[in-house]
């Protein structure tokens, strides 16, 4: 009989995704310029623009050709759109490198985009790198001066007084 074809399946955690980023700070309204930043890359420094609206990392083609040693480039199905764009970006797929910044190393993915657009670092990475901080802690203390402040809109069961409220209950409906 013949041989069924096999075809290599290659392990993404993100297949079928899409994602949003911004090259060269479209997103902004003022003329300042977009944040930037020098990492290193597999050892070789580049300057970066940080995105911290995008959830994933792009490197241009140039940036990749100049690795060295070249990382493996693994297929990808994952879709990337500048931000307002119709078309997604061409992508040449993923490889996986050691960023570093002055404060702190990662290892990180990168999706490669042909041309030589610029390399972008989103969120999660830029944070790694102590490029960026987000506030993740919810203080209590609001909360409790407003409890202690307005007590009486705090305690009870929140009947409503003096008002008769009508409950239409649709019965066919499970």
């Amino acid at each position: 009989g013949t041989m069924a074809q096999k075809t290599p399946i290659f392990e993404e955690d993100e297949d079928e995704d899409s994602f949003v980023i911004s090259f060269t700070g479209e997103r902004q309204l003022k003329k300042r310029p977009p944040p930037m930043s020098m990492v290193h890359i597999n050892g070789k420094s580049a300057t970066v623009l940080i995105d911290t609206g995008a959830s994933v990392n792009v490197m241009d083609e140039t940036l990749f050709r100049q690795l060295t040693p070249a990382p493996v480039l693994s297929p990808t199905t994952t879709k990337i759109y500048n931000y307002g764009g119709r078309e997604p970006l061409p992508l040449k797929g993923t490889v996986e490198v050691s960023v570093s910044s002055e404060q702190a190393a990662a290892l990180a993915r990168f999706y490669v985009v042909a041309g030589d657009r610029g390399t972008l670092l989103g969120c999660h990475t830029a944070e790694e790198l102590e490029l960026v901080f987000f506030a993740r802690q919810i203080y209590d203390s609001h909360a409790e001066r407003l409890v202690n402040e307005f007590p009486q809109l705090f305690e009870g069961l929140g009947r409503l007084k003096g008002k008769s409220v009508k409950l239409h209950i649709d019965h066919s409906v499970t």
